[in-house]
């Protein structure tokens, strides 16, 4: 499950510029997936809204969004790419499997370039899919949508204020899979590396299951078994 996860959130389009890695962790004894987001730093989306040509200068002028808009814009993205992950998992992975997803955003917001600090938990919230699929996600904005989650975001958008996750990924000692994140978790995500031959042991198991299930519907309709394989 985890695996065909981790394969369908990377299908997640957006802009060239803006780099989004995911992680995921199954636990199936409660039908909950815990996503680890990593979505572009504060710094690394431009601010640039438009450009202009000044005569006088014989210049192009960058017009760019303030502090406030780009913070409003800013936070924007993660809450769509937080809403987007939601839409991916419950709308592929059936209802049997998965019931809750919860998703954690980290971010990289030192403001000094390849020498980034730790990462910190900027937004966070756990999603029952009855309540996720009761939303209108055309007609709702991405906040009222989050705060119907009622999930958590930090204070700060450049990632200076963390908050703490609901739920995160790391070993457990009775069930190896997610568990109640701690008050102060120095675990700092990573992108997936994913494993050598992940992609075809997923598809094969789903393949599998569709051939179970056509003979079960053949058998069911058939006199007896040599009446399927002729």
């Amino acid at each position: 499950i985890q695996s065909f996860a981790r394969i369908a959130l990377n299908q997640i389009i957006t802009p060239d510029t803006m780099i989004v890695a995911f992680d995921a962790i199954c636990q199936p004894e409660e039908k909950l997936l815990v996503i680890d987001g990593l979505p572009p730093g504060y710094f690394e989306l431009p601010h640039a809204i438009s450009h202009r040509y000044e005569k006088e200068a014989e210049e192009i002028v960058t017009i760019k969004m303030d502090e406030q808009e780009y913070d409003i814009f800013y936070q924007s993205i993660l809450l769509q790419i937080t809403l987007s992950a939601l839409h991916i998992i419950f709308s592929s992975i059936p209802t049997r499997h998965i019931q809750w997803v919860g998703f954690n955003g980290w971010v990289k917001n030192d403001n000094t370039g390849a020498s980034q600090g730790s990462a910190s938990c900027i937004l966070t919230c756990k999603a029952a899919r009855d309540i996720f699929t009761a939303f209108d996600l055309t007609k709702s904005s991405p906040a009222d949508c989050f705060l119907g989650l009622k999930g958590m975001l930090a204070e700060s958008p450049q990632g200076t204020v963390a908050v703490r996750p609901i739920v995160s990924i790391g070993p457990s000692s009775d069930s190896g899979g997610a568990k109640q994140a701690p008050d102060h978790s120095e675990a700092v995500p990573k992108p997936p590396e994913y494993l050598p031959g992940e992609f075809k042991q997923v598809t094969t198991k789903i393949v599998g299951e569709m051939l179970e299930q056509v003979e079960k519907a053949l058998l069911e309709g058939a006199r007896d078994r040599d009446d399927v394989i002729h």
